[in-house]
């Protein structure tokens, strides 16, 4: 499906049906990220403003998985790395896009065959529910990997109040899990 065709039909699901979107991600989620930085560089307040999917460019952001597996394979990230877990301390509503009608999930997923850096259908999506629903309150969005099983969160944690409870060179071991 191209983006054109992708637009109208997301605009007829939105002003339809768009409420289903709106979801909860619960406290105390749980969230599993792999910055590409040596720890003496990292800083867990840093947010991004890079493009992704679901995340504009100049928008502030950080992608976080629900798993280590996953945070490895959406981070790609070779050489020095930080290991980051980190638990919402509070719900926060979000789009939760495991609700759009199979044929826009699936055409959001088949973007990932296409070059790196083609997320213009998940941006349609931000859009158009930002024109068609500017009154609801979204602070983050969760959807499916593109690149492993599991889901993906794409919030500012400069606005969603977050525990880091573990950063390093490695992910936490035994005694950490033995404590939570």
């Amino acid at each position: 499906m191209n983006d054109d065709e992708f637009r109208d039909g997301m605009k007829r699901f939105l002003e339809t049906s768009g409420s289903v979107l709106c979801g909860q991600l619960t406290a105390p989620s749980g969230l599993f990220r792999i910055a590409g930085v040596p720890i003496s560089q990292y800083s867990s307040g840093f947010v991004s403003t890079n493009p992704g999917s679901f995340k504009s460019a100049d928008v502030y952001g950080n992608w976080y998985a629900d798993s280590w597996e996953l945070a490895e394979k959406e981070a790609r990230v070779k050489g020095e790395r930080t290991y980051e877990y980190a638990e919402i301390t509070e719900t926060i509503p979000v789009l939760d896009m495991n609700c759009l009608p199979d044929i826009y999930r699936d055409a959001i997923l088949q973007d990932r065959d296409c070059p790196c850096g083609c997320y213009e259908k998940s941006h349609i999506v931000l859009a158009l529910f930002d024109t068609l629903h500017p009154n609801v309150p979204v602070s983050g969005v969760v959807f499916p990997s593109r690149r492993g099983d599991g889901q993906v969160f794409v919030y500012n944690p400069a606005q969603v109040h977050t525990n880091v409870l573990y950063s390093g060179q490695t992910p936490p071991g035994m005694d950490f899990w033995g404590k939570r």
